[in-house]
């Protein structure tokens, strides 16, 4: 009844709800007296006119000021045109997930970036709202999911949907989430702001294409497939290689290894499922067996986009009635007063006036307006921090000349080219700590070089076992560690690990041949002999292994032990690295101007004078750039500025 108590308390009435509430008023009084004097007074009566009044209250209008009407016709756009809202409104989908940048990320203007800002100022406006439940329900978060880095999501739900999909499905959501769990308790645990989505699910693929109104079937079969491709991408095993080399027929997987920065350790090792021998015989046939939903609902706004089985009649039909939502959604975006009416199928019990002579922008108070240098400077702080002094110096000269009228230069300029050579200067830094560490151990009297610059090694203790020469399998236990010092595999002192060399790093590979059993070695290995570009997690740095060969199985030799080609990391100069920083960093910087420099409320000498302060005094102001007011306010001058496009 929460609902009751809001529309109480509200004081937006208009005369029109006025004159409404003193008419009702009236007319019940005038059954009361009419009941008194006939002498059938009852209580019924009198139930009756206290329910009409708590109708009459709950139908008051709800005024929406011109800003709140632009951010919200903005912000529903954006999660039923360019994303799967307005399927839940229509009954076709139990639950849609979208989000916004916890953390302001800015390079140039880009529809993702817009969407992102138009989620998050909607998202403040609707809280601010704060309307009772409904059926459908509009729910943000206010922590970023930890499986969605940086990522705050939002979620519209269409709930009697909802129930009955997780009914439908309970034993799957028991087996996943406990056998406790029920359909009422799960919505409850999923709209509660202190949670977050994944965590709630257990990150469960089956389970959120389930909620996502895939079907149940398709979902498995997806998921399946996803978590079979994750497990590709995922954090590597030492000794073993990287998962990449074993499925590496197209080579774009490696430019996706290499651009990725983090470890996915959350993924799972697989085995093949039943019918299927191997990992990427059992990938091939899913592939065989599933389809993208349909082309309409793919290659049209709003898009519904999902893998679903082959010649299945559901699924056909599943999809005819997709794409006729998809027209109905259409319509209703195409519509003079289509946010009215979306409002009126979220809150179905309020009525709502909206402003019709819409402002251009938000408003900013003078604070907020003084502010405004600070943080623009901490968002391209923010941006350009990590990268090296070229990419920053010339990132601010791009702002600059872009100030200051002058045309971008016309150089020869490959986006992707660039891309990796800017990644290639992170790595090739690393890369440079790793060979000098290796040098040194030239000069190590207790290290043994196998290869010049690339592995060595040295025994802690001898053994007194039979030597491995080439044979293929051994046991032994082993600990791995980053150049950092991070663990990455502890298998030492337990029970022995069966090893199949042919699967193996070459480094690792090289670095037990001669060990007797009982022998214990470590290794420092080079990332041309350990994972090179094909890995998700450091690269450049060397590997550190320490190993204990246990037993030796004599029944196959090992064939080779080249390294793969495509993981070893270029030799690329620091000269041609400064060169293609410099053109990313001046085109960044160039585009990022001709964005912030729309406002008029600041200039580029101001920005530039809040810059320096900061990189002076970066640990002292970090939380003041990170904060929630400071980031509200960096999105709405964002907003302001997309205005302009």
């Amino acid at each position: 009844m929460k609902w009751v108590t809001n529309a109480v308390m509200d004081t937006r009435f208009t005369t029109k709800d006025i004159m409404g509430v003193v008419g009702v008023v009236l007319i019940g009084f005038v059954l009361f007296v009419a009941d008194v004097i006939h002498h059938r007074l009852n209580m019924n009566m009198f139930y009756k006119f206290i329910l009409s009044l708590l109708i009459t209250f709950q139908c008051s209008a709800v005024d929406l000021s011109g800003e709140q009407t632009i951010i919200l016709d903005r912000f529903f756009r954006q999660l039923i045109e360019k994303s799967e809202g307005g399927y839940v409104l229509y009954g076709k989908k139990p639950l849609c997930i979208n989000g916004f940048h916890f953390i302001d990320e800015f390079a140039s203007e880009s529809e993702s970036h817009q969407a992102s800002v138009d989620l998050r100022e909607g998202a403040l406006a609707w809280k601010a709202l704060n309307f009772g439940q409904s059926d459908i329900i509009v729910h943000v978060y206010n922590n970023h999911d930890s499986l969605a880095t940086q990522w705050v999501h939002i979620l519209v739900i269409n709930k009697p949907l909802f129930l009955k999909t997780v009914n439908d499905n309970l034993l799957l959501f028991k087996y996943v989430l406990g056998p406790e769990v029920t359909a009422e308790e799960l919505l409850k645990q999923l709209t509660n702001p202190k949670n977050t989505f994944h965590s709630v699910l257990k990150a469960d693929k089956v389970l959120i294409g389930i909620i996502l109104g895939f079907g149940a079937e398709n979902s498995i079969y997806a998921s399946r497939l996803e978590n079979l491709e994750d497990m590709l991408f995922s954090a590597e095993t030492p000794p073993l290689r990287s998962r990449l080399t074993e499925h590496s027929a197209r080579k774009e997987m490696f430019h996706i290894a290499l651009m990725k920065n983090t470890s996915r350790i959350d993924s799972r090792e697989f085995e093949p499922s039943f019918g299927f021998s191997t990992i990427a015989e059992e990938i091939k046939g899913l592939y065989g067996k599933l389809e993208v939903s349909s082309w309409k609902l793919d290659n049209q706004n709003p898009r519904f986009v999902f893998g679903i089985l082959k010649h299945c009649p559901q699924n056909d039909q599943l999809v005819k009635g997709l794409e006729e939502c998809q027209e109905e959604i259409k319509t209703l975006l195409a519509t003079n007063n289509y946010l009215e009416k979306v409002l009126r199928m979220i809150v179905p019990h309020e009525n709502f006036n909206l402003e019709t002579n819409l402002p251009k922008l938000i408003s900013l108070d003078v604070s907020e307006k003084k502010r405004l240098p600070f943080v623009v400077a901490a968002s391209i702080w923010n941006d350009i921090r990590d990268e090296d002094q070229n990419f920053q110096q010339a990132y601010l000269l791009g702002c600059q000349d872009r100030d200051s009228g002058k045309k971008m230069r016309d150089e020869d300029y490959n986006f992707l080219c660039n891309l990796k050579l800017h990644a290639y200067s992170k790595i090739q830094k690393k890369l440079n700590e790793t060979d000098r560490f290796l040098e040194k151990l030239d000069s190590d009297g207790n290290c043994q070089c196998l290869e010049p610059r690339q592995l060595y090694c040295r025994t802690l203790e001898k053994g007194s076992g039979k030597m491995l020469e080439s044979q293929e399998s051994i046991s032994c236990g082993y600990l791995f560690k980053s150049s950092e010092g991070q663990i990455l595999c502890d298998a030492f002192g337990s029970a022995p690990t069966e090893v199949c060399l042919s699967k193996a790093i070459p480094g690792f590979v090289k670095g037990v041949q001669g060990m007797l059993i009982g022998e214990v070695r470590e290794m420092y290995i080079h990332p041309n002999l350990g994972y090179g570009l094909c890995t998700t997690g450091e690269k450049g740095g060397y590997l550190y292994c320490k190993v204990q060969l246990l037993g030796i199985d004599n029944s196959k030799n090992l064939l080779g032990t080249d390294p793969i080609s495509e993981i070893k990391i270029p030799v690329v100069t620091e000269t041609e690295i400064a060169i293609e920083a410099t053109k990313f960093g001046y085109r960044t910087g160039y585009r990022a101007w001709e964005h912030y420099r729309k406002c008029p409320h600041y200039c580029l000498k101001q920005v530039l004078q809040e810059f320096e302060k900061i990189d002076k005094s970066r640990e002292d102001l970090e939380s003041e750039i990170t904060d929630e007011t400071s980031q509200n306010l960096i999105n709405r001058l964002h907003w302001n500025l997309n205005q302009y496009q």
